[in-house]
């Protein structure tokens, strides 16, 4: 194992040249423009960073400790602070044994875990008629999700390279079949899933109904296969920085890194 990436890198991941070489260029760009990151395990300092950002809002359910079981063997968080140690960036990763079942039915199963932080939502009017990839999603399933950057790193356009590392993080720790998140409609619009890394989309995620009125919440749905992540970064063959490069505007700008802090 590289020693420049022993503190950010799972303890117990198998090693990776390829990996090991991501991960090391990613911290490198990152630090470069002021972000030191950080890996943790322990949920409840997650939670309680969390709520001491202005305007970040509540984690959601199934990252908090007092929710759900998250802990050190299924889950980790990112944490990013500039140099006066102030929390800049957060992302979390969640894994969950699926052997013998689906995605769908642990959504059905767990759906307060899912529902928006904050949000007065009526489970029992909640849409569960989700994509039929999720009735097919099992083994080894992480989710990822809690994504925030400060608005004055935005400028960087880091969102692409922080969703990557963290998602070589869950490669390497979990192994996992398919790693997965929800983002937003207008969100997809503008590259965001492609940016994050994501291959695949779908329009049909958990459709949140909020009580005692007809609004709702919808989600998409983006996901990628472990055999695809392996494929994409650990060969090294290709060039994959596209990923990072969709949704430009007239100027060359992203027009999704403009709105990473509000998914």
């Amino acid at each position: 194992m590289a020693a420049s990436i022993q503190p950010i890198r799972p303890a117990n991941a198998p090693q990776s040249e390829s990996i090991d070489r991501v991960l090391i260029n990613i911290n490198a760009e990152v630090a470069a423009c002021g972000i030191s990151l950080k890996l943790h395990t322990d949920f409840e300092l997650f939670r309680d960073v969390v709520a001491r950002i202005p305007d970040r809002g509540e984690i959601t359910s199934l990252f908090n400790p007092d929710m759900s079981d998250i802990g050190p063997d299924n889950g980790f968080w990112v944490e990013g602070t500039d140099a006066e140690g102030q929390v800049v960036h957060v992302q979390a990763f969640r894994m969950d044994d699926l052997k013998g079942t689906s995605l769908a039915n642990h959504w059905r199963d767990n759906p307060e875990w899912f529902a928006p932080p904050g949000a007065d939502v009526d489970l029992s009017k909640t849409n569960f008629n989700t994509a039929s990839v999720s009735h097919e999603m099992s083994g080894t399933v992480c989710y990822h999700g809690d994504f925030w950057i400060h608005r004055k790193y935005r400028k960087f356009r880091l969102a692409g390279k922080l969703s990557t590392f963290a998602m070589l993080l869950a490669e390497a720790k979990f192994n996992p079949d398919y790693i997965y998140c929800f983002i937003v409609p207008k969100h997809v619009k503008q590259g965001l899933a492609a940016m994050y890394g994501y291959l695949h989309i779908h329009p049909y995620a958990p459709q949140w109904r909020f009580r005692g009125s007809n609004q709702t919440y919808d989600d998409y749905l983006v996901w990628i296969s472990g055999a695809e992540i392996k494929e994409l970064w650990m060969s090294g063959e290709r060039d994959t920085e596209i990923l990072g490069q969709v949704g430009k505007d007239g100027n060359g700008n992203s027009t999704a890194s403009k709105s990473v802090a509000n998914y």
